[in-house]
């Protein structure tokens, strides 16, 4: 597992990333495209940004970016595991998915819940069409995000289906005290309904940590 500080991330190290990850050679040209951008752009670009986010409290050299992260649940978090059990859900920890629950009734009418790696080999033209509708030169974060997420999750619902519960997306930075850039993508199709509730949780850390 190696570990890079995000102050020191460069192009190769993004090549890395889709090499690792077998990926399609029209991501390696996205995140290409992507990290030119980032590095060509200032901190923050938009007067709003600055003035609604902590970005400028973040330091890059103390942040660790692994390509793979330790898969475990710190001690914590298990009680709301527990009671989401057997709610539609998928859990993510650091770079990996520890679990997803999604019943084959809904799989069967088409629901995809998947980790955003999955999702890229077997719904790629879904999630090209998200990333190539995207603005890398939003700003300089969305351009590193575009450019080297490490992970991620995948939602997809079918046109008229209704969802009656809601599907949970828990999002757990790793015990190893590793970051996670991470990619999610939501498609809710023509005529269908879904509530997503997404929670964020972190161990303490001596180290500075972001997702």
């Amino acid at each position: 597992m190696e570990q890079l500080a995000l102050s020191t991330i460069k192009s190769h190290h993004v090549d890395q990333i889709s090499t690792l990850k077998k990926e399609p050679e029209w991501l390696k040209q996205f995140r290409k495209n992507s990290f030119a951008i980032y590095e060509s752009l200032p901190t923050e670009v938009s007067p709003l940004y600055n003035k609604y986010t902590d970005a400028k409290r973040m330091n890059p050299a103390e942040v660790s970016l692994v390509t793979d992260s330790q898969n475990s649940i710190f001690e914590a978090l298990k009680p709301r595991l527990a009671e989401l059990e057997k709610e539609l859900h998928i859990i993510q920890t650091g770079t990996n998915i520890f679990r997803i629950n999604l019943p084959e009734e809904l799989k069967s009418k088409g629901v995809v819940i998947s980790s955003i790696n999955d999702a890229i080999q077997n719904h790629g033209l879904d999630v090209k069409k998200v990333l190539d509708s995207s603005d890398p030169n939003e700003d300089k974060y969305t351009a590193l995000n575009n450019a080297a997420f490490n992970s991620g999750i995948f939602v997809k619902i079918p046109k008229n289906l209704i969802l009656e519960k809601p599907i949970h997306i828990i999002s757990c930075v790793s015990p190893d005290g590793s970051s996670t850039i991470s990619k999610n993508i939501i498609i809710a199709e023509q005529n269908s309904k879904a509530s997503i509730v997404q929670e964020l949780y972190a161990p303490k850390s001596a180290t500075q940590q972001a997702y």
